[in-house]
């Protein structure tokens, strides 16, 4: 029989897996910013994508108070952290 999840399941099952994969944290990832948006809380948003994927990143205002440079679109930047829901 097929199982049919909630969205809080199915979110919950992903986190379970991406938070529980010790490869994904602490690490670095490089590529194009795309899509930015510093929104009001502070809070940056924005895509890292290179020539053949993409993904969703959040910078929060803690850590963006400490950047020494202007996050744009087109600018290639390395980034670090973790993978999460």
């Amino acid at each position: 029989m097929t199982q049919i999840f909630t969205v809080t399941d199915l979110n919950q099952r992903i986190a379970d897996r991406l938070e529980n994969d010790v490869r994904l944290h602490d690490l670095w990832a490089q590529g194009e910013v795309s899509n930015y948006l510093h929104h009001r809380s502070g809070h940056r948003y924005f895509t890292l994508k290179d020539q053949g994927s993409s993904i969703s990143c959040v910078l929060f205002k803690g850590s963006a108070l400490s950047l020494n440079f202007e996050l744009t679109d087109g600018k290639n930047v390395m980034v670090f952290g973790d993978v999460a829901v």
